[in-house]
């Protein structure tokens, strides 16, 4: 068993069958990646603390996106 001191797990059935001594909700890789704006569908590649690393230094998806909206509106009143 292998446990991050973050208490995240690869995926949701490790998260769910080693629940946290203070009862607590474990997180796993696909639950971390929603709160940050990525897809369910959304393929991670890399050991736990890699794919972590990546959603930590990431730019959400919904906040790209309207980046990439309001860029697009200036350059068409340009």
């Amino acid at each position: 068993m292998q446990i991050w001191p973050s208490g995240v797990q690869a995926d949701r059935k490790k998260a769910s069958a080693f629940p946290a001594k203070n009862g607590h909700f474990r997180l796993s890789v696909q639950d971390v990646g929603l709160i940050q704006g990525f897809p369910e569908s959304w393929k991670f590649s890399g050991a736990v603390y890699q794919i972590l690393g990546q959603i930590g230094n990431s730019v959400s998806p919904p906040v790209a996106y309207q980046v990439a909206l309001s860029v697009a509106n200036v350059l068409k009143k340009a």
